[in-house]
């Protein structure tokens, strides 16, 4: 198929209702990062509850990393309890990832959830 043709089949898609939120993610997380700050993570953890709840009500797992992911911005935007319901949920739901959810409960605990402003600091030291 030509790539004209991809695009028109994906705007005919959009159109109609049948994007998921899955779909949006890339473009979500990208406007987190540039222009970081409330508003851009209050709007990408919007859209990972949406991908959070769309998995569950097709019963499945959401992929891998999309709980600790959703803690992190549920963290950065004074969710904090939200935040540390959804570090469970990921270790719950994917038992390898025990280590990367530690560390990022060490960045939220010590408040160095990257709020935007200045750099970013280097994370934690995994035990």
């Amino acid at each position: 198929m030509r790539p004209w043709r991809w695009v028109a089949a994906f705007a005919a898609l959009a159109g109609s209702g049948c994007v998921s939120a899955w779909s949006l993610y890339e473009h979500s997380l990208y406007e987190a990062l540039r222009v970081p700050g409330g508003e851009s993570y209050a709007a990408h953890a919007e859209l990972l509850g949406r991908i959070v709840d769309e998995s569950r009500s097709a019963g499945r797992k959401p992929p891998p990393g999309i709980y600790a992911e959703y803690g992190l911005y549920l963290a950065r935007t004074g969710r904090a309890q939200r935040a540390k319901e959804c570090f469970e949920a990921e270790k719950e739901a994917y038992p390898e990832s025990a280590v990367f959810v530690a560390v990022l409960e060490r960045v939220v605990a010590g408040g160095r959830a990257f709020s935007g402003e200045g750099g970013r600091e280097a994370p934690p030291e995994v035990p």
